[in-house]
């Protein structure tokens, strides 16, 4: 919760630096698709409001979509869910209730913090070069200038690309 500053030389030694810990809160819940199917390789990150960062507020769904997320210190926070971490299928990125804050206490138990990810957009197109010959390699993706949000593909060996997983939005499509 707090910090203080301490000066050291090269070769003193400081005692008394001691800390309280404070018990951390816990969430849990389970993402889905529209059909209600669990999601595994969903990636679950628990922002908090105080810019604070916790080692424990990144989570991957396991099997069935569930995921828990420990020690998190009190504060609000906002859930939010991408396929970034494994999953294959094309699901729009997502937040908790649509970016509702979950407020956090310290030992609070919350259950049920769930998220359903719907069919994402796709944005798929072919690079060439001057002599209009497919290009392979290259990255291609696809970014919101409002948020920063987006995704990248790699174009195959005919040159095409397909950017999946993308949420509702303007996307401006670079190669």
């Amino acid at each position: 919760g707090s910090a203080t500053t301490e000066t050291v030389a090269a070769g003193s030694a400081i005692s008394g630096v001691n800390a309280q810990m404070v018990e951390g809160g816990q969430i849990a819940g389970t993402v889905t698709n529209g059909s209600g199917t669990g999601l595994t390789g969903v990636c679950i990150n628990a922002s908090s409001s105080d810019g604070n960062f916790y080692f424990d507020s990144f989570a991957v769904t396991g099997a069935g979509g569930t995921y828990s997320l420990a020690d998190l210190g009190a504060d609000t926070y906002t859930v939010s869910f991408d396929t970034d971490c494994g999953n294959t299928g094309n699901y729009a990125p997502t937040t908790y209730d649509n970016g509702a804050v979950i407020t956090i206490a310290a030992g609070s138990d919350l259950q049920n913090i769930n998220g359903v990810m719907g069919v994402g957009a796709i944005v798929t197109g072919t690079v060439t070069n001057a002599s209009d010959s497919p290009v392979a390699g290259i990255c291609a993706s696809a970014t919101n200038p409002t948020t920063g949000a987006g995704n990248t593909s790699i174009t195959a060996a005919n040159g095409s690309y397909s950017i999946e997983s993308l949420a509702s939005g303007s996307y401006t499509v670079e190669s």
